[in-house]
């Protein structure tokens, strides 16, 4: 196999291969766009060089006509990632009228090939005693301790999670894949007793490397676990020779009941129902009931609470403290758990209005694991909320990357997109979004919400009415539509039915503010978004930036509002 040409310099290590940037000390990976990834890497194979602009048009736009600006942009998102300040050429210089030269001292490298592998959902045996948690619990936990190899890269649960309920060819997933190998095995729980088979097979041709069957109690599961692999480290280094060493894998409790139903959580909550919500709390509170020590049960327990506020399920005041209270307790318990720092820092944009706390917590969240995904997708909203729509996509592209079969992270570029008013772009990324996953309401909600900002106005309200289940700001969808296509009798009554709706259930009045300015009220819509701000709502992030409040910019009492929440200057 080939090997991988790696670049050092400075801070930073790029592999130019697995187009990966990381910073040397910490390890922690740093994200990049596509075009930014393709500079970086043209500038350090010609390093030295002075490269006109036409040059690296050319080699980082092939075949296509941009505007010079793009390449301006390009170059200063570069090295505001390199941490280069204005004026300063420590890695990249710009010589007036001609060019650019990246004049970092560089060492050039050759890495042993990378290799890549995926663990396919164990499947019970019994269809009728099936247990998804149980499997996709199994195959997540393989998943990380694998991935605690040094030169293994294993796929990411999102993007082989569809083979759980599939019939599968192993070979056949892994060429789909695109990896070397395949995990894949089987599970049967009698009581208190686990058999587990497992098979490492080689994609290429199908052939068998290893399998080896175990039964045990339940409560040794963990023991299995390390097991499994630690003989599918040894069988991998015997068909591709050397050693692959091994990090440390944390282990985040030792009762094997308790990461049961911390697994049944993870798998209700990320269905983002309501229904699955207030079942992942359940599972995660009798988790905590048999390990009170159980950092990871609070952080989902913390998740749960604020994705009912976020999705417009429960009011942000009723449910925001109990989410602060556990994921307080998560880091009382683990101060270095990721997971944990992302949650708090979730809080403190969505709640608390705290965006420099939020953005300290996303970026201590990312030293400590910098595959941790959730982190780059709220510091990619924060990144909104600022007006950085570029950055913001940016860390949403590093989710995507992290995570390349989840819907979420590429809704949320769609969302950005639609913020940042590029609503053609928009509607191509949330599309593609729902090619991938039809059943994604986030992503239909805001392509709804680019027809209505492009005046498709029927389109847009085919779109609503194709969602089921409520998303950030949908109350205000329907009602909206129906003032812009010029019914306001409707939209009046639709307006009043969720304001009868809001004294036996949350409706955000920020939602109700959308409606009330798509009628040309302003006094109402200026009410509603007071009591937004006094509810906690948790869309005010948005409020400089949402085209459904622009007739209010330079409203003295609108930009009072803004101010007051610290938010920076709409840049649009």
């Amino acid at each position: 196999m080939a090997m991988r040409t790696v670049f050092e310099f400075g801070d930073f290590i790029f592999d130019a291969d697995q187009r990966r940037l990381v910073r040397r000390a910490s390890a922690e990976a740093v994200p990049l766009t596509p075009k930014a990834m393709d500079a970086l890497n043209y500038l350090l194979n010609h390093r030295q060089e002075l490269l006109d602009k036409d040059t690296l048009l050319q080699a980082i736009w092939p075949n296509v006509t941009v505007e010079e600006n793009s390449l301006t942009q390009t170059i200063s998102t570069l090295r505001r990632v390199l941490g280069e300040a204005r004026g300063q050429n420590r890695y990249i210089a710009t010589i007036p009228g001609r060019g650019y030269k990246f004049v970092a001292e560089v060492a050039q490298r050759a890495a042993g090939p990378q290799r890549t592998l995926a663990v396919l959902p164990f499947r019970s045996l019994t269809p009728e005693d099936r247990n998804e948690s149980l499997e996709l619990g199994m195959t997540e936990t393989l998943v990380t301790s694998l991935n605690a190899l040094h030169e293994l890269s294993v796929c990411p649960l999102s993007s082989v999670i569809r083979y759980g309920m599939l019939e599968r060819d192993a070979a056949e997933a892994g060429k789909e894949l695109g990896v070397e190998s395949v995990l894949e095995g089987s599970l049967q729980r009698q009581g208190d007793r686990l058999r587990v088979t497992a098979r490492l097979v080689r994609a290429s041709d199908g052939r068998q490397i290893w399998n080896s069957r175990f039964e045990v109690d339940f409560t040794t599961l963990f023991d299995v676990q390390d097991a499994i692999a630690h003989r599918v480290t040894e069988a991998l280094a015997g068909e591709f020779g050397g050693a692959l060493p091994r990090r440390l894998v944390k282990r985040f409790t030792q009762d094997a009941e308790a990461y049961q139903l911390y697994s049944n959580g993870r798998l209700a909550w990320s269905r983002f129902s309501e229904t699955g919500l207030m079942q992942a709390i359940d599972f995660f509170r009798e988790a905590i009931a048999r390990d009170e020590r159980y950092a990871r049960a609070y952080t989902g327990l913390s998740d749960c609470y604020a994705a009912l506020a976020v999705f417009g399920i429960r009011a942000p005041l009723a449910v925001f403290p109990h989410a602060r209270e556990a994921v307080a307790k998560a880091l009382q318990i683990d101060p270095a758990l990721a997971e944990a720092h992302a949650t708090l820092g979730h809080i403190k944009a969505q709640y608390e209005n705290d965006w420099r706390g939020a953005e300290q917590a996303y970026a201590q969240a990312i030293k400590l694991d910098p595959n941790y995904t959730m982190s780059y997708v709220y510091r990619g909203i924060l990144s909104g909320y600022m007006g950085d729509i570029d950055r913001g996509v940016t860390e949403l592209r590093r989710a995507q990357e992290l995570e390349p079969l989840w819907a979420a992270p590429k809704a949320c570029v769609g969302m950005l997109l639609y913020y940042g008013r590029r609503y053609t772009t928009a509607v191509a990324e949330l599309e593609q979004t729902l090619a991938a996953d039809e059943g994604s309401d986030h992503a239909r909600r805001f392509l709804g919400r680019a027809y209505l900002r492009m005046n498709q106005l029927e389109r847009a309200m085919t779109e609503f009415r194709r969602c089921r289940n409520p998303t950030p700001g949908s109350f205000g969808d329907i009602g909206q539509t129906m003032a812009l296509l010029g019914h306001r009798a409707e939209a009046h009554a639709e307006l009043e039915r969720l304001k009868r709706l809001s004294v036996e259930a949350y409706v955000s009045s920020y939602d109700l503010a959308t409606i009330a300015m798509s009628l040309g009220e302003t006094d109402e819509a200026l009410n509603l978004l007071d009591r937004a701000i006094a509810e906690r709502s948790t869309l005010l992030g948005w409020l400089r930036l949402d085209p459904a409040f622009d007739l209010l910019r330079g409203n003295a009492r609108f930009e009072a509002m803004a101010a007051r929440l610290g938010l920076p200057p709409s840049p649009l």
